[in-house]
């Protein structure tokens, strides 16, 4: 067999430079006839999408909230626990102290980078 060049139609591939400089890129063979449907094939079965994506909703009476991931449930679960740990500003004029604390450290330190203490 003869080895493709670029004469042949059946043969279109391009490499060429990208803007950029992040190396060749391949034009797709046009020629070849439409692209198979992203229908079912016998072979494959079709994918489908939700338009919808699912909510993690929060059980607890009246909250309402509702999560795209179960670990933003979770962290958020733990906000109605009534033995979870309160993490107070240790500033001494701050008010985010014992029951006012935060549920979360990672919120005490975005606290204190706010307002400086």
């Amino acid at each position: 067999m003869l080895a493709p060049d670029a004469t042949d139609l059946g043969y279109l591939a391009v490499s060429q430079p990208v803007a950029g400089g992040h190396g060749p890129t391949t034009a797709p063979d046009l020629t070849a006839g439409p692209a198979p449907s992203p229908t079912a094939t016998a072979s494959t079965p079709a994918v489908t999408t939700s338009s919808t994506p699912v909510r993690h909703a929060c059980s607890k009476k009246n909250c309402g909230k509702s999560f795209g991931r179960p670990a933003d449930l979770r962290r958020h679960m733990r906000q109605h626990d009534p033995h979870a740990t309160l993490y107070s500003c240790p500033f001494e004029y701050c008010n985010r102290k014992g029951a006012r604390g935060f549920s979360r450290r990672d919120k005490l330190t975005e606290h204190r980078r706010a307002l400086g203490h």
